[in-house]
């Protein structure tokens, strides 16, 4: 019975294909019946062997009684080919437009057709017969899902960032045996609707200009409504010189064919000379603050509850470091809440602390010590560095933590150092001295300026993908985001981008007064 069922499947199977291979493939073999009503039309697809610039078919998406074409970046929208399909998914009629000369079609007299295109690069992803349903499903995310892509941007932007055109996992046969693996990616973000991915992929691309690797994460920057938080603050980091500081671009996400939004893709925390040089069996990576596969309870109660009060070990290169490893995390944090002596000096990077205090402490990461915190300690020189930096989109007044002591909605006071391991830290005058020597002597307070000053010209640069993206996730009234609606009069695209500039130019103010 159970042979019979998989055989049926298999008919099953390649009847679709070969329907699929006529209507759209053979329609010289098949007139179509057209368009005579708008209620005919369920759904729209655009080929992409029929459109130059699509690395897959893609699809419509209907709102408010319209359908929205999300286009990627190469696509030419002056000579766009789409089928509109009936309820079973057959086509009812071709059609072809120039959207360049005329922003809107109007079908059968009362369904609107309009486009929506930016100039950022465009990442297209097919799964190979995994829907993504199953993926965004996976409470612990282990559903993983196989498939394909194709990532593209714009000539200009080529020639700017010096990268190719048009990137594809794999020239041919797309449906067979995928060169990449999805799934999901996030903590307490999994559950909001606009969702983050990991994706692996079978090679080491170089990709955009952010070099090669095989592994990169898709944030979905879902309660960051200018999405431009993580690279704000990213960038931020690598100006003053953080080490390890991760490399992100924003794109135009489709997979299966669905625009899913403006996206972050960003390099993910990892051993590699790509991003992290690490000696296998000296140097270990760990991540601090949430349980997880490899996590352990630390020895001393410096945290603020036993949720954080993890150290998980990621990455060493040789299993049988683990217990050395471990050992030095459990030392660092005796030395640090032993606020008598200075002898956590003899095990961190002084300087490279408080640089990466600074940029939490600037952007009031509510983040900052409970989640996301990555530390690698060098085994040459008998170092912890504090980086690489992660997760920053909960960030200048974006969100007030329900159990938090400090304020993390307004520009003024201060919140990093009140919490979690700062608290010691900064009963450390060594450590207090090398904070204001570093914010002195390496011009801390007109880089906070300058990150300030330059938010708007990148809120520029993503302006038609945001657009894009608000238009597909209408959110920007949702209940998180209250503060920004009381203290601006409004939500929109222009009052997120300008609460965030003016917030970051106010701190920068109030750091500048404070360390007078």
């Amino acid at each position: 019975m159970k042979r019979f069922s998989t055989l049926f499947l298999y008919i099953a199977l390649f009847a679709g294909l070969y329907f699929f291979q006529v209507s759209f493939q053979g329609r010289e073999m098949k007139d179509l019946p057209g368009v005579t009503d708008a209620s005919q039309v369920a759904d729209i697809i655009i080929p992409a062997d029929e459109n130059p610039g699509l690395g897959f078919d893609v699809k419509g998406f209907m709102k408010d009684g319209q359908y929205i074409l999300f286009l990627p970046v190469r696509a030419d929208k002056s000579s766009l080919a789409l089928y509109l399909l009936d309820a079973q998914g057959a086509p009812l009629e071709l059609v072809t437009h120039d959207f360049e000369a005329q922003e809107e079609l109007l079908i059968a007299g009362s369904l609107t057709v309009r486009v929506m295109q930016s100039d950022l690069p465009s990442l297209e992803i097919n799964l190979s017969g995994d829907d993504l349903c199953e993926v965004e499903a996976s409470k612990d995310q282990t559903y993983v899902a196989g498939g394909d892509m194709v990532l593209s941007c714009s000539d200009d932007y080529a020639d700017e960032h010096g990268c190719e055109t048009v990137f594809k996992t794999r020239d041919s046969n797309w449906d067979i045996n995928g060169s990449l693996t999805l799934w999901g990616h996030g903590n307490a973000s999994w559950l909001l609707d606009k969702k983050s991915y990991d994706l692996k992929l079978e090679s080491l691309p170089a990709i955009l200009d952010m070099g090669e690797s095989d592994r990169w994460v898709l944030l979905a920057n879902a309660i960051d409504y200018t999405l431009l938080r993580n690279q704000v603050f990213y960038e931020l980091a690598g100006d003053c010189g953080l080490a390890f500081t991760p490399l992100l671009r924003h794109v135009d996400l489709f997979i299966d064919g669905e625009y899913r939004g403006c996206y972050t893709m960003c390099q993910k925390v990892k051993a590699g000379s790509d991003m992290i040089d690490m000696n296998p069996g000296r140097d270990f990576l760990y991540k601090w603050g949430l349980p997880g596969e490899n996590a352990h309870q630390l020895p001393r109660m410096i945290f603020r509850d036993k949720l954080t009060n993890v150290v998980e070990l990621k990455e060493t290169g040789d299993p049988s470091k683990a217990e050395e490893a471990l050992d030095i995390a459990f030392r660092l944090v005796d030395a640090i809440a032993d606020t008598s002596s200075d002898g956590y000096l003899e095990m961190v990077d002084l300087p490279g602390w408080a640089r990466y205090y600074w940029i939490q402490e600037f952007a009031k990461n509510t983040d900052a010590t409970s989640r996301s915190l990555y530390t690698v300690w060098l085994g040459d020189e008998r170092k912890m560095i504090m980086s690489p930096i992660w997760d920053m989109d909960q960030t200048a007044g974006v969100q007030e933590p329900f159990d938090r002591p400090a304020d993390y909605i307004y520009p003024t006071e201060w919140a990093v150092r009140c919490e979690e391991w700062y608290v010691p830290l900064f009963e450390h005058k060594s450590f207090s001295d090398e904070v204001e020597r570093i914010y002195r002597d390496e011009d801390l307070g007109e880089k906070f300026v300058k990150c300030a000053a330059e938010i708007p010209e990148k809120a520029r640069a993503i302006r038609k993908s945001a657009e894009m993206n608000f238009t597909r996730w209408d959110v920007l009234e949702e209940p998180q985001n209250n503060q920004i609606v009381r203290y601006m009069g409004e939500s929109t695209i222009d009052t997120q981008v300008e609460w965030l500039s003016e917030w970051c130019r106010q701190r920068a103010e109030w750091i500048a007064q404070e360390m007078k």
